[in-house]
């Protein structure tokens, strides 16, 4: 547990965190880059007609390349409220890898059953 708070530490210190609840008028813009985890906490992207689930490898690629056209681009993670939290740290961390350094964190209920 300690590891995981000394990462997460890290990661925070070295990009722009924002952190919003996904009912808040702030919308996200259609066109950005959008990571959604769920509540079983896999990871899906923004497609063309519908979020892909992706893998991590697919997800630091995705990111990377958004990144190469544009370093300064805001990456959103809309997490579902019963998301892992590991999960959500694990993202922060591939973004990071990937090359973000500006990222806005927001919260959603999870759909109902």
């Amino acid at each position: 547990m300690r590891t995981l708070c000394s990462l997460l530490s890290v990661l925070v210190s070295s990009m722009a965190l924002i952190t919003a609840d996904a009912q808040s008028p702030n919308a996200i813009p259609n066109d950005a880059f959008v990571l959604t985890i769920d509540g079983q906490g896999r990871f899906y992207v923004n497609g063309d007609d519908a979020p892909l689930q992706v893998d991590e490898s697919t997800l630091k690629e995705r990111t990377g390349t958004v990144l190469r056209r544009d370093a300064d681009t805001l990456i959103f993670i809309e997490a579902e409220a019963a998301a892992p939290r590991e999960n959500v740290t694990r993202a922060l961390q591939l973004l990071s890898e990937a090359g973000a350094h500006r990222i806005d964190i927001r919260t959603k209920s999870s759909p109902q059953q």
